[in-house]
């Protein structure tokens, strides 16, 4: 049987490669796409599942289609099938954060996206997902957060540190440095153009606006 073309056009224009849009050749480029794409049908069974998705999941495409999304999403099936439900219902979704159970049972976090599936006539045949894996790059985040978290500790230790010797040098003018602080920030608060940072930094750089006494003689101060 002769292969149709999706968009109906020739395959071919003077000076252009012979190269067909055919349903075939979409397949193939599903099948070879390096995010995981499945299928799935009205029932939630499992109609379309590439290696991308094989290597997300551990789990063959001969072991799945025919099978329950279920068997991918076994410990989250309710929000799995509360998304597929309104995917059903037309709606699309795209890079949904999901808990997944691998087939050898260990657990992993995937991007998800899906969309519904429909026919010539405008009715909703199934869904479709996109999904990879976003588990390392989570952890990777998360370690960041946890450095970063770490080094505003450590500034902020040593901006007191440096404050409160000058404090001690100076003790006419004791907590000066702290009130300051408050009023700048009080100001910069008042203004509301500030994000949290710039607050930090005014904070910061008001506490420390007498760190040149470290460096003037105490008879002098």
């Amino acid at each position: 049987m002769a292969t149709k073309h999706l968009d109906g056009k020739p395959a071919k224009e003077a000076g252009q490669p012979d190269f067909k849009i055919t349903m075939e050749s979409l397949l193939g480029l599903i099948k070879a796409s390096p995010l995981g794409i499945t299928a799935i049908d009205l029932d939630g069974n499992i109609r379309l599942w590439n290696k991308a998705a094989e290597r997300n999941s551990g789990w063959k495409e001969n072991e799945v289609i025919g099978q329950s999304i279920k068997i991918f999403t076994a410990d989250n099936w309710e929000a799995y099938e509360e998304l597929r439900q309104r995917t059903l219902q037309k709606e699309v979704f795209t890079s949904l954060p999901m808990n997944v159970t691998r087939k050898d049972s260990s657990k992993s976090t995937i991007s998800y996206s899906t969309a519904p599936i429909l026919d010539a006539e405008d009715q909703v045949v199934g869904t479709m997902a996109v999904l990879y894996d976003i588990t390392e790059k989570l952890k990777m985040e998360a370690a960041l957060q946890d450095n970063l978290e770490k080094m505003n500790r450590v500034l902020n230790e040593t901006v007191e540190a440096l404050a409160s010797a000058v404090e001690t040098r100076d003790m006419y003018t004791a907590s000066h440095q702290r009130r300051v602080a408050q009023l700048a920030c009080a100001i910069a608060e008042r203004i509301g153009t500030l994000n949290v940072e710039q607050l930090q930094g005014v904070r910061t750089a008001a506490i420390l606006h007498d760190i040149g006494k470290l460096y003037v003689p105490y008879e002098l101060l």
